[in-house]
C-alpha cells in the first residue's frame, strides 16, 4: 500500500477502534514512516543527535558518539531505497550475494512481505527444477539457486499467517506491559501499533510476493483489460552493480545463466509488477511465474478486507484483549462507505486528497520530522520488532535459528560507512551524465523513476562506471578492470 491508505486509512481505522486524534495520529505516522526511514534519513537522524549532545559537552568525540547513538538507536532501517544497493560493494562471490539476501530479507520480509510458510501445494508450484539447475556459476554449489528458490517459496506473503499472529501477541504483550489507565497510551506502545499496522496492511496488498530477491519466484506478468504487460527490469542493474548488469548481458549473448542475474536486487518484492498490489482500484490478473496457475486480483476486495482486520486488531489492543488474525472478516459499514469514496486507481497524490476530504482535513499532512513524534522511539520500537520477527522467520520458517545472526552488525556498519556519502555524491554524478548525454530523462535526485535508457547503452555504459568508480570509490578498480574484459569475452562468445 501506499501513503494514502498506510497514513490516512491507518489514522481513520485507529479513530474507530476507538484512540482519539492524538493516539490516531501517532499510529498513523508510525504506520507512514516503516517507508520513509531509510539509510539516509536514520544517518542524518543519527546525526543530528551527535550534534545536539556535542553542543551539551564539548569534550566528547564526534566518531565515538556516532558509534554510540548508532548501535542504540540507529540501527535499523524500515525501508532500503536506491542509495542502498548503490552504495553495495560489487557482488562477486556467492556468499556476498547470500550476505545481500539477508539484508535485504531484514528488511523486506520483516516489514512490507510478512512470509506465511505456505505449502507448494497451496503455491500450485510448477516444476522449476530443470530451469533452475542452469543457474549457476563455475566453482560454487550446483545447487544453489535451488537451495535459494526453495528457501524464498516460504517467505513468499500471504494475509493472516501464524506469524501474523505470533506478532500479534508480542505487540499485545507490549500494550499490556506499558499502558495503564492513568497513563494511557505511551509513545512506545502507539509506535509499536503504527509499525503493526503497516506490517498488516501489505500482507494483503503484497500477497504472492517475498522479501527476498529472487527472479523466479517475483516475477510475473499482470493481465489488464486484456493487456498482457511486464515491468521487466531494463538498465536498472546500473545502480546495482556491474555483475548483474554483466550477467544479463551474458544471458543475452549465451543463454547461460547465473546467480548474479537471477538474485541481483531488482528482482525484490513486487518490482516487477510495478505499483499494480499497492493501488486500491485496480482489478486484474496476476500470472505467476512460479505457480501454474493465474491469480485473480481485485484490489477493491483485498483492501476492504485489509481495513476491516486493522480495525479488528487495534480494538484488541485498545482494549487489550486476545484476537485470532483470520481472512475470515466482516466488513465494517464505515469501511465500506471509505472505499467507496476513496479506493480509486488515481496517482497517489489524488488518493491521499480523497481521504483527507473524508477524514474533514482533521489530519496534517504527513511529516517525518513531526514534532510530535519522536523518531528515536520509533527505531527502537522498530529495532524490537524486527528482532521477534526476524527470529521467528529463521527458527520456524528457515529452520536455520542462526540464518540472520549478523545483519545487526553489517546494519552498524552500513550506517557507520563513510562510503554512503560517497555514493550519495556518486549517484549525483551518475544522474548528470545520464542527463547530459541524453540517455535518460532523470525525475529527481535520488534516481527515481529513470525512463528507458534502451540500446543507447553500449560503450556509454562504460564511461557512466567510470564515474562511479572514480568519483563515488563504491568499487574498486581492479573489479572495474575486470568487468570491462568479461564484457569483451561476451562479445565475442568466449567464457569468462
Amino acid at each position: 500500500m501506499q501513503k494514502d491508505c498506510h497514513y490516512y486509512g491507518t489514522y481513520y481505522m485507529a479513530t474507530q477502534a476507538g484512540f482519539n486524534h492524538e493516539e490516531a495520529e501517532k499510529i498513523a505516522w508510525a504506520a507512514q514512516s516503516v517507508d520513509e526511514m531509510d539509510h539516509d534519513v536514520v544517518r542524518k537522524l543519527r546525526d543530528n543527535a551527535v550534534e545536539l549532545e556535542k553542543n551539551k559537552d564539548k569534550s566528547k568525540k564526534n566518531e565515538t558518539l556516532k558509534k554510540e547513538y548508532t548501535e542504540l538507536y540507529y540501527n535499523v532501517v524500515t525501508v532500503h531505497d536506491f542509495i542502498f544497493y548503490l552504495f553495495q560493494k560489487e557482488w562477486t562471490r556467492q556468499d556476498s550475494l547470500l550476505q545481500m539476501s539477508k539484508q535485504i530479507e531484514s528488511v523486506w520480509s520483516v516489514f512490507h512481505f510478512l512470509p506465511a510458510n505456505i505449502t507448494d501445494n497451496e503455491l500450485k508450484l510448477k516444476d522449476r527444477s530443470p530451469e533452475l539447475k542452469t543457474v549457476k556459476i563455475e566453482g560454487y554449489d550446483t545447487d544453489f539457486a535451488e537451495k535459494k528458490y526453495k528457501k524464498d517459496l516460504k517467505l513468499v506473503c500471504k494475509p493472516s499467517s501464524k506469524l501474523a499472529n505470533q506478532i500479534f501477541q508480542f505487540v499485545l504483550d507490549f500494550v499490556k506491559s506499558n499502558s495503564t489507565p492513568e497513563s494511557g497510551f505511551s509513545d512506545e506502545v502507539l509506535f509499536s501499533i503504527g509499525i503493526f499496522m503497516h506490517v498488516i496492511a501489505d500482507t494483503w496488498s503484497h500477497q504472492d510476493f517475498c522479501g527476498s530477491c529472487n527472479m523466479h519466484v517475483n516475477r510475473g506478468a499482470i493481465v489488464e483489460s486484456g493487456n498482457r504487460t511486464s515491468f521487466e527490469p531494463n538498465w536498472g542493474e546500473i545502480g546495482l552493480g556491474k555483475i548483474a548488469w554483466l550477467n544479463s548481458k551474458w544471458f543475452e549473448y549465451t543463454g547461460k545463466d547465473t546467480p548474479f542475474r537471477c538474485f541481483s536486487a531488482i528482482w525484490t518484492g513486487h518490482g516487477t509488477s510495478g505499483s499494480f498490489p499497492d493501488i486500491p482500484g485496480k482489478k486484474y490478473t496476476y500470472i505467476p511465474d512460479y505457480s501454474n496457475s493465474s491469480i485473480t486480483v481485485d484490489n477493491p476486495d483485498r483492501f476492504r478486507k485489509a481495513f476491516a482486520q486493522m480495525y479488528y486488531i487495534m480494538k484488541a489492543l485498545y482494549e487489550k484483549n486476545e484476537y485470532e488474525i483470520s481472512s475470515n472478516v466482516d466488513i465494517p459499514d464505515f469501511v465500506e462507505n471509505a472505499g467507496k469514496i476513496c479506493f480509486t486507481d488515481g496517482d497517489e497524490k489524488d488518493r491521499c486528497e480523497l481521504w483527507n476530504t473524508f477524514l474533514e482535513k482533521k489530519l496534517k499532512e504527513y511529516d517525518k520530522n513531526n514534532e510530535n513524534c519522536n523518531s528515536k522511539v520509533f527505531l527502537i520500537r522498530a529495532y524490537e520488532y524486527r528482532k521477534f520477527a526476524l527470529e521467528k522467520i529463521a527458527k520456524e520458517i528457515i529452520n536455520d535459528p542462526d540464518y540472520y545472526k549478523d545483519v545487526e552488525t553489517l546494519t552498524i556498519k552500513e550506517l557507520m560507512s563513510s562510503k554512503f556519502e560517497e555514493a550519495l555524491n556518486a549517484l549525483g554524478t551518475v544522474t548528470q551524465y545520464l542527463s547530459e548525454n541524453g540517455l535518460v530523462k532523470v525525475q529527481d535526485s535520488l534516481g527515481n523513476n529513470l525512463d528507458k535508457l534502451g540500446e543507447k547503452l553500449d560503450e556509454s555504459m562504460f564511461k557512466l562506471l567510470d564515474q562511479l568508480s572514480v568519483k563515488g570509490d563504491v568499487w574498486d578498480k581492479f573489479s572495474h578492470e575486470i568487468s570491462l574484459q568479461n564484457f569483451k569475452l561476451m562479445k565475442t562468445g568466449s567464457s569468462f
